[in-house]
C-alpha cells in the first residue's frame, strides 16, 4: 500500500505537470551565457543593454540589435522580465520588440514599444513587464498573435530597431533586460504543491509505520 502511494504520487507530477526548462542565466550574472546575442548588445554591467545612437548626420540605414534563447513552454506560461527603454527621435523612427515565438508551430505573441519622427518615449527606470502565451485562440489587449499556440520550443526575443530615412538629428533609441524568467501555468503550480503533500503524507505514513 505505501508503494501505491508513492507512485501515484510520481505518475501524477510526470503525466500531468507540463515539461519545463529554466531561462539561462536570466540574471545576466554571466554576461551572455546561455543567450544569442546581434554585435553590439552590451554585458559588461550585469544586464543586457541593446543601445543605438546616430549622431547629426545625412544617413538612410535601419540598425537591429537583439537577444534571444530558446525555452521549453506551454500556453498560459508568463515571460516576465524588467526593463528600461526609452527613446527620443528627431528624424528616425524606432520600435522595440519583446516576444515569444513558437519555433514548431511560428506562432507568435508580442508586444512593441516606440515612437515616431520628433517623438520621445518611455522612462530611465526600471520597469517590471509579462508576457502571457495564449491559452486558447483568444487574443490579449495589446498583443499581436499570430498562429496557434501550442507546448513546444519558443523562443525568448528582445528586439530594438532603428530606421533613419533621410537625415539623423541624434537620434537614440535604449533597450536594457534584465531578471528574465518564465512562470508555469498556475495549473502547474498547483499541481506542484499537491505532488509536495503526496511526498509529505508518504513520509508521515512511513514514521508511523516504523512505530509500530
Amino acid at each position: 500500500m505505501k508503494y501505491s502511494v508513492i507512485l501515484a504520487c510520481f505518475l501524477l507530477f510526470f503525466v500531468v505537470v507540463p515539461l519545463h526548462a529554466q531561462v539561462i542565466n536570466g540574471d545576466f550574472s554571466d554576461g551572455s551565457t546561455g543567450w544569442t546575442a546581434s554585435s553590439g548588445v552590451d554585458f559588461s554591467n550585469g544586464y543586457a543593454v541593446m543601445s543605438i545612437i546616430y549622431p547629426d548626420s545625412y544617413v538612410s540605414t535601419t540598425t537591429t540589435l537583439s537577444i534571444s534563447q530558446t525555452v521549453y513552454a506551454n500556453p498560459g506560461d508568463t515571460l516576465s522580465f524588467d526593463a528600461i527603454i526609452y527613446g527620443s527621435m528627431k528624424y528616425a523612427t524606432c520600435i522595440n520588440t519583446y516576444e515569444l515565438y513558437n519555433t514548431s508551430t511560428k506562432g507568435i505573441v508580442e508586444k512593441f514599444v516606440g515612437c515616431a519622427q520628433n517623438e520621445s518615449f518611455g522612462s530611465t527606470s526600471w520597469t517590471h513587464y509579462t508576457l502571457t502565451i495564449p491559452a486558447d485562440f483568444s487574443i490579449p489587449e495589446g498583443v499581436s498573435m499570430t498562429n496557434p499556440f501550442s507546448s513546444g520550443y519558443y523562443s525568448i526575443r528582445f528586439i530594438a530597431t532603428l530606421t533613419i530615412s533621410s537625415y539623423s538629428g541624434y537620434d537614440i533609441d535604449y533597450f536594457a533586460v534584465d531578471n528574465v524568467q518564465v512562470t508555469p501555468e498556475p495549473s502547474s503550480v498547483i499541481m506542484l504543491i499537491v505532488f509536495g503533500a503526496c511526498i509529505t503524507a508518504w513520509n508521515r505514513r512511513q514514521r508511523k509505520s516504523a512505530s509500530f
